[in-house]
């Protein structure tokens, strides 16, 4: 499957405005294992984004040449609401103006849900319990009614990533003389998981085994990255060259 990009429309609250989500694709959807990387939750936070742009043609050309084995989901500005906080010259970013939420806290917690539609029905089979808590969460999110454009946007970025064995958030602040920042947070599967669905209220409703999935070590080739291009892209070449010309997924 090619490279794909595709909008999600956040609905709109004012007249006369509206924002989207970019989605790029790589791979073959549903294929495993699959990855899913963001960047600028905190929209005034640059590094990771950056980081993404120059990984984006080395995905692009690794998926021509058919090297990627699974699927790999990339949002680089995950966050449109905050990237359109320019007051003056200064880039907020960080808090939703509407209900004053910090964008990156405050994340759905699928726990009770989950556990209605599989807590009684896992078994000891790891792999089976994974796939049917993902596709319950998925359930889940599908049925939510978002009322809000802050609303709407968390519950399509879950799922683009719940599913998914590898998920990194690129994270990092910029100040006035590009200063270090952290421009990876890489997250085990499992943690994301533990962080969406309570494992501890699924144990109560009688489910055996959970096998969760890892993360490799070693992917934090973006950390204490300058903010300035030509060296976040020797980093992004460094990843490649780390993994084989982008055929780690």
């Amino acid at each position: 499957m090619a490279h794909s990009r595709k909008s999600i429309a956040l609905p709109s609250m004012t007249p006369g405005t509206g924002r989207s989500i970019a989605v790029h694709r790589f791979g073959k959807k549903g294929a495993r294992p699959k990855a899913y990387l963001q960047a600028a939750i905190h929209a005034n936070e640059f590094p990771g984004a950056m980081a993404l742009h120059h990984l984006l043609p080395m995905l692009v050309e690794a998926d021509r040449g058919g090297r990627i084995k699974g699927e790999i989901i990339v949002v680089p500005t995950v966050n449109p609401i905050g990237m359109a906080q320019l007051v003056g010259n200064i880039h907020l970013g960080r808090y939703d103006f509407l209900g004053r939420d910090n964008f990156n806290r405050n994340w759905l917690d699928l726990s009770g849900a989950v556990a209605d539609r599989v807590g009684a029905k896992l078994g000891r089979g790891a792999n089976d319990n994974v796939a049917a808590i993902r596709g319950a969460a998925l359930a889940a999110l599908g049925a939510m009614k978002p009322v809000n454009e802050l609303q709407t946007l968390r519950v399509e970025v879950m799922k683009l990533s719940i599913d998914a064995d590898i998920a990194l958030d690129l994270a990092g602040e910029a100040c006035q003389h590009a200063c270090r920042a952290h421009a990876m947070q890489p997250l085990r599967a499992g943690e994301v998981e533990k962080g969406f669905v309570d494992r501890q209220r699924l144990d109560q409703r009688g489910e055996r085994e959970h096998r969760l999935a890892h993360l490799a070590p070693g992917l934090d080739v973006f950390r204490h990255v300058r903010l300035d291009h030509r060296r976040l892209r020797a980093a992004a070449q460094r990843l490649e060259h780390r993994h084989g010309g982008a055929d780690a997924v």
